[in-house]
């Protein structure tokens, strides 16, 4: 929650994710909550993206891509599928795409277990200079009616060729808040 006045030029809009770059004044606790005072730094509108199907590759407009990517952090925020990420690049004018893909027909896809894989797509670019990204994939649909969790089953290709695999349990509308593994500010992906 933002206690206003905000004097940046960043203009706030309801439902709007956002990168939040913040300096930690201090902190309270009100009633078993941890309330922080923070100076922002930097705010930034967030990547924010439907995930791919698997069954449905050839209808999107763009190819998921088979390129690295390494994933420096993922975690949930409400509804969202969060990550940071690091690709690398040659030509700043190619334009480069990360998505995350619903594996269909992964024999263990079931109504208590999704699969999924986060993809980067270089457009043929080379692979020389480093960059960080950041990215929330709205996965609200995969919940089916009646549940309140699944087990997402994350994968991703990287860099030295080798495959990282993770799970976790997602429960609806929960809030799970982690560190990134650069140990620089806290990505904060949701202010309303």
């Amino acid at each position: 929650e933002i206690e206003l006045p905000y004097t940046g030029d960043f203009t706030f809009r309801d439902d709007q994710r956002v990168a939040v770059n913040v300096h930690i004044l201090g902190e309270k606790l009100v009633d078993g909550v941890v309330h922080y005072q923070v100076q922002i730094l930097e705010i930034a509108q967030l990547l924010t993206k439907q995930p791919m199907y698997s069954s449905r590759l050839a209808e999107y407009e763009q190819a998921p891509g088979n390129d690295p990517v390494n994933v420096l952090s993922a975690w949930f925020t409400g509804n969202y599928l969060n990550s940071e990420f690091q690709i690398m690049y040659n030509n700043e004018t190619v334009d480069h795409f990360i998505n995350l893909v619903v594996i269909e027909e992964h024999p263990e896809t079931d109504e208590d277990n999704i699969y999924v894989e986060v993809r980067h797509n270089a457009n043929g670019d080379s692979p020389l200079e480093s960059g960080l990204g950041a990215v929330a994939f709205d996965i609200r649909k995969f919940i089916p009616e009646g549940k309140n969790s699944v087990t997402i089953h994350l994968s991703y290709r990287m860099y030295n060729g080798q495959t990282q695999n993770y799970e976790w349990e997602y429960k609806r509308g929960k809030v799970e808040t982690q560190m990134n593994q650069r140990k620089m500010s806290k990505l904060i992906t949701n202010i309303r």
